[in-house]
């Protein structure tokens, strides 16, 4: 009797365990999802320095909406930034204006993400200050975006849309219209797209890659200045070093190379 009390009891603390365990790590995934929300939707530090917007933070709609009639006053035309990236469609509503009015983009530090897809082609002179960073990681149409979005469609056409939940409705709504939007984008400031994902399909795929100015030209962005060797192996090394950050690749990819990839079967 005494030993099923204390079978059962070691059960009982074995499950307790493993329930709070999960608990944990639950509360992991909900607080770094909330601090990611929270990083994103904090509003950005607009200054404006003689004829110069310095904008500092993440891309968002608090953000462009603050910029947009700082552009269209025409008083302005050189945009320097420092962004992580954010929402993809406040991002390219303010490439949009920044290609509309001929700014040019100054980059301090890094411009990663959406700011790498959106803001930084957009400019009419593209200048990268020694020791910053241009850095991509995906776009609307990277591989699991567009099997989310699949999956979605097979959905609806397969038990309709009425039987899917809101969530799903509203990634179906969203997967669409960023793609819609995306490729009206790149078409209206005239580049290839697919610079925001080859890193990801390459034979070695990466987090997030850089590329030289001439490897940029291959991809349509043209009048960037940076340094003599930015894009190269050592100078991502010197960044990585000074920001302790190892998630970073300078991928120096021949003509052929980049030739061969677009000429891949894609899924």
């Amino acid at each position: 009797m005494t030993k099923n009390r204390i079978s059962a009891n070691s059960i009982s603390i074995r499950s307790l365990c493993e329930l709070l365990f999960q608990c944990f790590i639950c509360l992991l995934i909900c607080n770094r999802a909330i601090a990611q929300v929270s990083a994103t939707s904090i509003p950005p530090n607009i200054q404006i320095i003689g004829d110069v917007i310095h904008y500092k933070g993440a891309l968002n709609t608090q953000g462009t909406t603050a910029v947009t009639p700082l552009i269209e006053s025409g008083q302005y035309k050189t945009l320097r930034i420092r962004s992580p990236g954010g929402d993809i469609i406040a991002a390219m509503d303010f490439g949009i204006l920044i290609f509309d009015y001929g700014l040019n983009v100054v980059v301090d530090k890094h411009c990663s993400s959406s700011c790498a897809n959106y803001i930084f082609p957009a400019g009419k002179h593209k200048t990268i200050e020694q020791g910053s960073l241009v850095m991509w990681h995906g776009d609307a149409r990277q591989r699991n975006f567009l099997e989310e979005l699949k999956k979605l469609e097979a959905r609806a056409k397969d038990d309709g849309m009425s039987d899917m939940t809101n969530t799903e409705l509203i990634r179906l709504k969203y997967r669409r219209h960023s793609i819609t939007a995306q490729d009206g984008f790149y078409k209206k400031i005239g580049i290839d797209g697919s610079i925001a994902r080859i890193g990801q399909e390459i034979d070695l795929p990466v987090k997030q890659w850089v590329m030289s100015a001439q490897i940029m030209g291959e991809f349509g962005i043209s009048n960037i200045e940076a340094p003599p060797d930015y894009g190269t192996k050592e100078y991502c090394q010197r960044w990585v070093a000074a920001r302790y950050s190892s998630t970073v690749r300078c991928l120096d990819l021949t003509s052929n190379e980049i030739d061969s990839w677009r000429k891949r079967p894609t899924p």
